[in-house]
C-alpha cells in the first residue's frame, strides 16, 4: 500500500542506521529518499520524503539550529523523516533539545556513521518504493476489475489474483472507509495517512484474513477474503477495531466505515460498492 520508515529499518543497509528520537512518526510514508544541499529545503519538497542531511560543512550539524529549522519548518510537508550523516562523535553530540523537538513533532530522527554508502542506502530505499508502488498497482487493477469491468468474469479475475499473488478465499466481502470533506478541506493528508496507519495495523493481522485496501478520492475500499463464515465474524471485529482506532485521531463524522455482506463467488461488486457507499449495509459506524 505504502512504504513507512518502520519498512526502510528492515532493509539491509538501513538496519546499521539508529533511530534517534521520533519513534511515534515510524508509521510516517516514505515518498523518496532527498539529500539536503541548500541551507532551505522546503521548497524543493513535496510530501513524504526522507531527508539526508551530510556532515560536510558547519552549516549542517555542527550547528543544529540548521536541524531545529529544518524540523519545524518541514512539518507541515510531512517529511516522513531525517537521517544526520556523519561520525560517531558527531552524532552522539546530538543536544536533547534537537531529540526533544523531533519527538514533540513525530519526526523520525535517524543517524548514520561515514562508513555506510550512501548510495546503497538511497538505492534499496528506492527499489523498495518502485516495488511496492508495483505490487499495489496490480492490487488496485484487481479492485477496479472486480468493481466495475463488465467483461471480466470469476475466472478471469480468479487468473489475475493467483498470477500476482493476490489472496483470494472461499468467502469475500467490501468495506469503506470514508473521510469527510471536512479534515480533507483543512489541507491534511487525511487518507494518504490513514492508509500508512491502517498499512502498520494490517502488518499485525499477518494471513488470517488477506485484506486489500486502496484509496478511492475521500474513499478507502477494503477487498477482504476469508475461509468461513466465523472468519467473516473475526475479520469484521477485527475491522471494527482498526475503525475505534482512527476515530481517536478523525473523531466520527470526520470518518466513517461500512461494511457489505460476504459472496461466495467473485464478480462485478458494482451493486455492493453502491449499496456500501449509500450505507445500506449490515454493519455501519458513524
Amino acid at each position: 500500500m505504502s512504504i513507512t520508515c518502520e519498512d526502510l529499518m528492515g532493509l539491509k543497509h538501513f538496519q546499521s542506521i539508529k533511530l534517534l528520537a521520533g519513534h511515534s512518526g515510524i508509521h510516517r510514508t516514505v515518498t523518496w529518499p532527498y539529500v539536503v544541499i541548500t541551507p532551505s529545503v522546503e521548497e524543493w519538497l513535496n510530501s513524504g520524503e526522507i531527508l539526508f542531511i551530510i556532515n560536510s560543512n558547519e552549516q549542517n550539524m555542527s550547528n543544529w539550529e540548521f536541524l531545529k529549522r529544518i524540523i519545524i519548518d518541514c512539518s507541515s510537508k510531512r517529511i516522513s523523516g531525517i537521517v544526520l550523516v556523519g561520525s560517531v562523535s558527531d552524532l552522539d553530540s546530538i543536544p536533547q533539545n534537537v531529540l526533544k523537538l523531533s519527538d514533540d513533532y513525530a519526526t523520525p530522527l535517524y543517524a548514520m556513521p561515514w562508513d555506510l554508502k550512501l548510495i546503497n542506502v538511497t538505492k534499496e530505499i528506492i527499489d523498495l518504493i518502485v516495488s511496492d508502488k508495483n505490487i499495489q498497482k496490480k492490487r488496485e487493477i484487481f479492485i477496479e476489475r472486480l468493481l466495475f469491468s463488465e467483461g471480466d468474469t470469476a475466472d478471469s479475475l480468479q487468473d489475475y489474483a493467483i498470477l500476482h499473488s493476490i489472496p483470494v478465499k472461499s468467502l469475500h466481502f467490501i468495506f469503506s472507509l470514508t473521510v469527510t470533506q471536512t479534515i480533507l478541506s483543512e489541507g491534511n493528508a487525511a487518507v494518504s495517512e490513514t492508509m500508512s496507519i491502517l498499512k502498520s495495523i494490517g502488518e499485525l493481522n499477518g494471513n488470517r484474513f488477506p485484506i486489500i485496501m486502496i484509496p478511492s478520492g475521500d474513499t478507502i475500499i477494503g477487498f477482504c477474503s476469508v475461509d468461513s463464515d466465523i472468519q467473516v465474524t473475526h475479520a469484521v471485529d477485527y475491522i471494527t477495531a482498526i475503525y475505534k482506532l482512527l476515530i481517536t485521531k478523525y473523531p466520527p463524522p470526520a470518518l466513517c466505515v461500512s461494511l457489505w455482506q460476504p459472496l461466495p463467488v467473485i464478480g462485478r461488486y458494482v451493486p455492493e460498492l453502491q449499496r456500501v457507499k449509500a450505507g445500506l449495509v449490515f454493519y455501519q459506524k458513524n
